[in-house]
C-alpha cells in the first residue's frame, strides 16, 4: 500500500528507482560471474563455494531474525527440524 502523503510519495517512489537500480546491478553481476566460472578450474570453484557458502552463514548471524524459528524448508537429506533455529 503505498502512503498518500507528498513525502511518502515520493520516498515511494525513491525506493522504487533505488531497488530497479540494485536489480540491474544483480543482473549485471550474475551475467558476468556466469561466464567467469566456465574459466575456473574445479579447486577454484570450490573455494568460491565455500567462501560464498561462509558470507551467507555470517550474514545469517548478523541478521536481526537470528535466532528466532524460520519458516525455511530443511536441506534435503535432514531431518524436519533442521529447517529451524532454536529460540
Amino acid at each position: 500500500m503505498k502512503a498518500t502523503t507528498p513525502k511518502g510519495e515520493l520516498l515511494n517512489d525513491v525506493v522504487e528507482l533505488v531497488l530497479r537500480d540494485e536489480a540491474r546491478h544483480v543482473t549485471f553481476g550474475i551475467n558476468y560471474l556466469e561466464e567467469h566460472l566456465k574459466s575456473l578450474s574445479e579447486a577454484e570453484r570450490e573455494e568460491r563455494a565455500r567462501f560464498a557458502y561462509e558470507a551467507c552463514v555470517v550474514a545469517r548471524e548478523r541478521s536481526p531474525a537470528a535466532g528466532r524459528a524460520t519458516d525455511a524448508p530443511p536441506a534435503r537429506g535432514q531431518p524436519r527440524s533442521a529447517g529451524r533455529v532454536p529460540a
